[in-house]
């Protein structure tokens, strides 16, 4: 499981979506990028969100997902070490 809390701490950056513009309702996912922003990470928005549930997943990649916070983590730190500046 990954709490919305979780993902703040992690570093993951809030983006919202006015009601304007979507042309229905607001709603919030949020993002985090690595690297250059090569490797993007992604929510589903917080009205998909299933009781408290969230998951992450590769940018435009629907099939790696992240469920539970100590996989993304683990995920991150290693991607996030291997980085070079």
């Amino acid at each position: 499981m990954i709490k919305e809390e979780e993902l703040v701490k992690l570093g993951f950056e809030r983006q919202g979506v006015s009601k304007e513009e979507s042309g229905d309702k607001a709603f919030h996912y949020y993002t985090y990028d690595i690297g250059n922003g090569v490797i993007s990470l992604i929510t589903q928005s917080n009205d998909e969100v299933e009781n408290g549930n969230w998951h992450v997943e590769v940018f435009d990649d629907t099939h790696i997902r992240f469920e539970t916070v100590e996989d993304l983590t683990k995920f991150i730190a290693v991607v996030e070490k291997n980085v070079v500046a």
